[in-house]
């Protein structure tokens, strides 16, 4: 399977494009229609909102905690970060924000900082990027 980021911008522009190559198919060729009707869910799958589960503890409950401006949208800005830089799932990022490496995470937020951005700087640390790396294999395991 190839994994390419996607830009919520993009978004729109690639679900035009892929129904306008639905229409375009012959009922003739089912299986090429299949194939992009995957694609099309895929792509709503991948651009659905993120949110947590874990709105008292972890990323969120922290931010919220600390009193930092707009938690939800922080909160979905690093789990997007944390798809496109380990390409993990959107649950299984959300799984990671919601553990304690996310609260560990939120508790080092500058409050001018985005979601994205603390990522992204967590991720340039390599003892930071281990954490964050660790929390998304036993996230993937089934681990706790």
């Amino acid at each position: 399977m190839i994994r390419l980021p996607i830009k919520p911008e993009e978004v729109a522009v690639l679900r035009y494009a892929l129904d306008h190559a639905l229409s375009s198919i012959s009922e003739a060729h089912p299986d090429d229609r299949a194939q992009l009707q995957a694609l099309i869910e895929q792509l709503e799958a991948a651009s659905a909102p993120i949110g947590t589960q874990n709105v008292d503890w972890g990323f969120h409950g922290t931010l919220v905690l600390r009193g930092i401006d707009l938690p939800a949208q922080r909160f979905e800005e690093a789990a997007r970060e944390l798809v496109t830089r380990l390409g993990i799932t959107a649950d299984e990022a959300r799984d990671v924000l919601d553990a304690p490496v996310g609260r560990h995470l939120a508790d080092d937020i500058d409050v001018r900082e985005g979601g994205a951005d603390l990522v992204a700087r967590w991720m340039g640390n390599r003892k930071c990027a281990r954490r964050i790396r660790e929390a998304a294999a036993r996230v993937k395991g089934g681990g706790s």
